[in-house]
């Protein structure tokens, strides 16, 4: 008899037997069962009435009481309620939009391996009681949710870059590297990435735009990832809201672009122009860029007065040492008289010849300028 009811608990066909059995309220807890099928995924919706590996029905439909074979191998029947399967039903369903949208006769249609782990990720957050079952085998795992506050960076200055490593809580019981993460994230569309092992991890949109900035930001060597100073504002954004740990070089670095950000520099009072308003916006563009160790490239048309406005930014910084002008031969010479024009201050070289320009260059001082073409 056991036998017999073992097999029937297992039957699809819901069987009506009169028998002595321990009596019990059947479960209501709704059971989502995924199966891939091509690229998609299906989800059916089923009620267990005798607890885990009993028999599955349809929601609400069919007997009110069933014979079951209980984890003893002990015959139970089950009373079910049918309502309170409906409405366990239908408060899951309504707390998860992708299933709302896409439930009909308790069977839902997911596209795609993208709209599947929303699912899964929606189903967690629901707050709604359910089980989950893959019986063809689990094909999607979702290891955790990955937010800023998860991510764990160290920034350390190598040479004249800025190493970054550090590692990603993904669970309790998964972390990964940064590197890696990075990695994925480049290599995916969506924010759900894949891992090592296979499963996937849902990062937040926010933390997805941040990863895929500094993707953009970053030079891949090897697999690490290093950081320019000149892009060092760029990254300090994409950073905020993770745990963060640096040395000395890059804290420096921070204070001295915030500095530059705040100058407001003033014209030297020892330029022999009086600058036009666009050409004053362009020598205090130059400094702020000088102040933060940046270059500049000043474009404009002949005659806008682009000499005379670098001139301006070389009597600013000629306590800080020499300037050396590069230009072609045919108008060395008019460097030489603007110079000696606007700046008389500064002390103008010229090189001579080839044999000598190592001697004057190493024997250069602040407040001199040398012109080479």
């Amino acid at each position: 008899m056991p036998r017999v009811l073992e097999m029937l608990g297992k039957s699809k066909i819901a069987v009506h037997i009169d028998i002595k059995a321990k009596k019990i309220d059947g479960n209501t807890l709704p059971v989502l069962q995924m199966r891939q099928r091509g690229s998609a995924f299906g989800v059916d919706m089923v009620i267990r009435p005798g607890g885990a590996n009993s028999q599955a029905v349809k929601p609400g439909i069919g007997a009110a009481e069933l014979i079951v074979i209980n984890e003893l191998k002990q015959p139970c029947k089950v009373r079910r309620n049918l309502k309170g399967e409906e409405d366990a039903v239908n408060s899951l369903i309504n707390a998860c939009p992708i299933l709302a949208e896409r439930i009909q006769d308790d069977y839902a249609e997911l596209e795609d391996a993208e709209t599947a782990l929303a699912f899964l990720e929606a189903l967690k957050d629901c707050g709604k009681p359910f089980a989950l079952e893959w019986p063809d085998g689990e094909k999607l795992k979702l290891a955790g949710y990955v937010s800023a506050s998860a991510v764990h960076i160290s920034l350390r200055k190598r040479n004249d870059w800025f190493a970054i490593s550090g590692d990603v809580t993904v669970n309790e019981e998964l972390t990964v590297s940064i590197e890696h993460l990075l990695a994925a994230s480049a290599s995916s569309p969506s924010r759900f990435v894949r891992l090592d092992d296979g499963s996937f991890a849902a990062l937040t949109q926010e933390l997805k735009r941040k990863l895929d900035r500094i993707n953009a930001i970053a030079v891949d060597e090897r697999g690490k990832r290093h950081i320019h100073p000149l892009a060092a504002s760029c990254l300090e954004d994409e950073i905020d809201g993770m745990d963060v740990q640096s040395d000395d070089a890059w804290q420096e670095l921070l204070q001295k672009l915030q500095q530059a950000r705040t100058l407001e520099p003033s014209i030297s009072p020892l330029l022999q122009a009086d600058l036009r308003p666009y050409q004053i916006e362009g020598v205090q563009w130059m400094l702020k860029l000088s102040a933060m160790s940046v270059g500049a490239c000043l474009a404009d048309d002949m005659g806008l007065g682009k000499t005379v406005q670098t001139i301006a930014v070389m009597l600013d910084r000629a306590s800080q040492g020499p300037c050396i002008v590069v230009a072609p031969t045919s108008v060395c010479f008019n460097w030489q008289l603007e110079l000696a024009r606007f700046a008389p201050t500064l002390e103008v070289l010229r090189p001579g010849s080839i044999s000598t320009r190592k001697e004057t260059i190493k024997g250069m001082q602040a407040g001199q300028v040398l012109i080479i073409s």
